[in-house]
């Protein structure tokens, strides 16, 4: 994060916390989301798998009797079912016995010749397979292909769900983030301006206000307190320092006197032998 070592502490202090929420959150969604395409995954299998036992369950007479009316009716209940594209009842040589489709027409099913119970997700739907049995011998197998639009509808529904979230959490984490910096960098710019103020006007007779009772409520005492000690420092050198200049000033107008005496003294004897000359 290089970009934040020239930013002011109030803005990396908002950045980090607003980017920090929306990780945490978006971490937090992503794993919402994988478990509810998970689930929503299972229950689709599991509502297909049920279509597909029910079906099985009916056409189990029509499979050993070749009634193919019957095997048809049976499929053609799947019309119920909006999900349910098209489904197929293949019998012991996995032939197709009989079969469905919404829009009509041939069923479109890979060829497999697999007879156990299995499922595939492929790109826009699921193809379910089951066994059907009477006692130990297997008679067949349905095969059913379910639509997934319901299930992306959802998903679509679900990510503008999060992206709602995430842009709104990740304003309210910045504005609340402005705030809490804000309550942490007015004392540091108040230290600042105290600083400033001393530095500029030499002026060791200010005190910053002192706004809260954590570290820098502690460090704007500390500053206020050696404020202090040198202010009066200050005045006991500026005392001490007149004291000494009123003492120079009578020194001087003594010596000034003893000067003039001097002077005057050696002016008279100069007087004196002149006039004992003549």
């Amino acid at each position: 994060m290089k970009w934040l070592h020239s930013k002011k502490i109030g803005k990396k202090i908002t950045y980090v916390m607003t980017l920090n929420s929306f990780i945490t959150l978006f971490i937090a969604t992503i794993i919402f989301l994988a478990y509810d395409i998970k689930s929503s995954g299972e229950l689709l299998v599991d509502d297909v798998k049920t279509q597909a036992v029910l079906i099985g369950n009916n056409v189990t007479a029509a499979l050993l009797f070749k009634d193919n009316d019957t095997a048809k009716e049976i499929l053609h209940s799947l019309k119920s079912k909006s999900n349910i594209i098209e489904a197929a009842l293949y019998d012991a040589d996995n032939q197709i016995f009989e079969q469905y489709s919404r829009a009509g027409g041939q069923v479109n099913f890979p060829k497999n010749n697999d007879q156990s119970e299995h499922f595939q997700f492929r790109k826009t739907d699921l193809i379910f397979t089951m066994p059907i049995h009477q006692g130990s011998e297997l008679l067949g197998k349905i095969v059913i292909r379910a639509s997934l639009d319901k299930w992306f509808k959802r998903m679509k529904q679900y990510l503008l769900l999060i992206l709602i979230v995430l842009i709104g959490s990740s304003m309210l984490s910045f504005v609340t983030a402005m705030k809490l910096a804000k309550l942490i960098v007015s004392p540091i710019h108040k230290l600042i301006g105290g600083v400033r103020n001393v530095i500029e006007h030499n002026n060791f007779s200010i005190r910053v206000e002192k706004t809260s009772t954590d570290e820098l409520g502690q460090m704007t005492d500390d500053f206020n307190e050696m404020l202090e000690e040198i202010d009066i420092r200050d005045k006991e050198l500026l005392a001490i320092s007149k004291d000494l200049e009123k003492k120079v000033k009578e020194r001087t107008f003594q010596l000034e006197i003893e000067r003039n005496k001097a002077i005057e003294a050696d002016q008279m004897k100069t007087n004196f032998l002149a006039n004992m000359s003549h």
